[in-house]
């Protein structure tokens, strides 16, 4: 695609699958209905990818899983804030997506759901992000003068 040209979004596949050209204004409401959402991450040994999407899932309560990549656990607790299954293991993601559709099992989704909801928004949030900076330009800066008065 040429830089000039715009991208025509085009409706959403289908109620359960949506497209990934799907305008946000149809994707949202569609994904805030969802009880949970999968992330079946491909491993790599160079970065980590993903957190946008199980995050913002946590954020708005859904039961997310996840498979075991690199970051992954640096974010999400298994059996507490989500549920983490091996990579390349369809029949442990199956089994996993199972648990969380079983009746029997709706009062321990909603705590891990719960958990999941409140890490994020107290740890991860945007205003958390940006204390955290100032924390880190004010330690740096203190360091430096520190540093600066030594003979």
């Amino acid at each position: 695609m040429n830089s000039g040209q715009r991208r025509e979004w085009r409706p959403c596949a289908t109620q359960t699958s949506p497209s990934a050209f799907c305008p946000p204004t149809r994707w949202s409401p569609f994904r805030r209905r969802r009880e949970s959402t999968r992330a079946p991450l491909e491993r790599t040994s160079d970065r980590s990818a993903g957190q946008t999407t199980y995050l913002a899932a946590m954020a708005m309560g859904k039961l997310t899983i996840m498979t075991d990549t690199m970051g992954v656990r640096g974010y999400v607790e298994d059996q507490r804030t989500g549920l983490i299954v091996p990579p390349d293991d369809p029949v442990a993601l199956r089994q996993a997506m199972l648990w969380a559709l079983d009746p029997a099992d709706a009062g321990r989704m909603e705590e891990i759901r719960s958990a999941a909801r409140s890490h994020v928004l107290s740890r991860l949030s945007p205003a958390k992000h940006v204390a955290t900076i100032l924390s880190i330009i004010d330690s740096v800066s203190a360091n430096d003068r520190r540093s600066s008065r030594r003979p």
